[in-house]
């Protein structure tokens, strides 16, 4: 009998965070073990991550590990959610801080609601004094999930989810094609974006998607993480998503182009510009990091426009 749901974990270059959460798998509360079953995606790493996965040991539950060569976090997922054998599939990172009865509530929650999609929170695990910059404006590139205490079907696009703690029917993600290679991160090119093409998708079919507070998994920040550097890496590899967005929406176009997002980010230049001269005048060192940050990425946004970049 197949299991109930498919666990994918993929993971890159992350062994000993790794290590720690196939350990907090192993020591997962289950009601039936026959429910589920573990499936760890080794996407080319270079360091000792292989030997921790085949030295992991997962007493009386189904467990299978793959390499995957071709870089990219998609190209990786796609190649777990092929080999799964569940009907549903969860998802985490090598980075995610899992409690004991975290897999138990998801199978609770399909047996009593068998929706189409749910996900639980997401909480940063500060193990240092937050960097200078952080406010929570940033959340979304920790990812950071908190929508609240109660459960609620969800239907409005201000409430994502992300890759850390997600769980999808194996068929949707093949009725959409599989994760899309040209987003989703691909080694140390910190691109998104493949997790809100899904869920764009699952709310414009209006599917049933539902967030339960109670599934909740924490998130180990890596050292790099609270660098600036980091944050400003990511900001600027949201170009790309963006782009590709910009191409799957209707709307004028202009010699081929999405005219829309060439409009909206030359307005925003103009608006937090003036917006940076005001911190600058105040001294403000916070605001002006962050509308630095936004200013350069909506130039690259233009830049790849003029280039007629497209996924």
């Amino acid at each position: 009998m197949p299991p109930l749901i498919s666990l994918v974990l993929c993971t890159y270059n992350n062994a000993d965070s790794l290590k720690i959460t196939l350990d907090q798998l192993a020591a997962q509360q289950l009601n039936n073990t026959q429910q589920v079953e573990f499936i760890v995606v080794n996407n080319n790493s270079s360091d000792h991550t292989q030997a921790v996965i085949e030295a992991a040991n997962f007493p009386g539950l189904q467990y299978q590990f793959h390499i995957e060569t071709r870089q990219g976090l998609s190209h990786a997922r796609n190649l777990g959610v092929s080999k799964a054998r569940g009907e549903y599939i969860l998802f985490t990172d090598d980075d995610a801080e899992i409690p004991p009865t975290w897999l138990q509530g998801y199978l609770d929650h399909l047996q009593a609601n068998p929706v189409d999609s749910l996900f639980g929170k997401i909480a940063i695990i500060w193990d240092r004094p937050q960097p200078w910059w952080y406010d929570e404006r940033y959340k979304g590139f920790f990812a950071a999930i908190d929508h609240g205490d109660q459960a609620f079907a969800v239907t409005s696009w201000r409430h994502p989810f992300f890759g850390k703690n997600f769980c999808v029917r194996k068929s949707i993600i093949a009725d959409i094609g599989g994760f899309d290679p040209n987003l989703g991160r691909k080694g140390s090119e910190l691109l998104g974006g493949e997790e809100t093409a899904l869920f764009t998708y699952l709310l414009t079919e209006k599917k049933s998607v539902w967030y339960y507070p109670d599934i909740t998994v924490g998130h180990r920040l890596k050292l790099r993480e609270y660098s600036a550097e980091n944050i400003q890496k990511q900001h600027l590899a949201c170009a790309k998503p963006i782009i590709w967005f910009a191409y799957k929406e209707p709307g004028p176009q202009i010699l081929g182009r999405p005219l829309r997002m060439l409009k909206d980010h030359l307005v925003f230049i103009l608006e937090n510009s003036a917006a940076y001269l005001r911190a600058l005048r105040t001294g403000d060192k916070k605001e002006q990091f962050f509308l630095c940050l936004e200013l350069r990425r909506s130039v690259r946004v233009i830049w790849y426009w003029l280039r007629a970049l497209k996924p």
